[in-house]
């Protein structure tokens, strides 16, 4: 899903010169509702995008932590 939504804004990024790197664990086991799930993603990406400095790099990683029952999700830009 997360790699859907990130391809989504392949235009956007190209305009303002960010480039998106994607580090997903293969085998993360998120539950939810996959509307909501998709609204978050969403608006974290939009968010990133919006306050870039333009020509840097958007960092998006998730991670599995089963022994706390997490999923961690990390996003890493520059911008204001």
């Amino acid at each position: 899903m997360l790699e859907q939504i990130a391809s989504e804004f392949a235009p956007i990024l190209q305009e303002k010169g960010l480039t998106l790197e994607l580090a997903i664990e293969k085998e993360v086991d998120l539950s939810g509702d996959p509307d909501k799930l998709e609204r978050v993603f969403d608006n974290l990406l939009r968010n990133a995008v919006n306050y870039s400095y333009p020509n840097t790099v958007i960092q998006l990683s998730m991670e599995q932590r089963k022994e706390e029952h997490k999923v961690l999700l990390r996003v890493q830009n520059h911008g204001r």
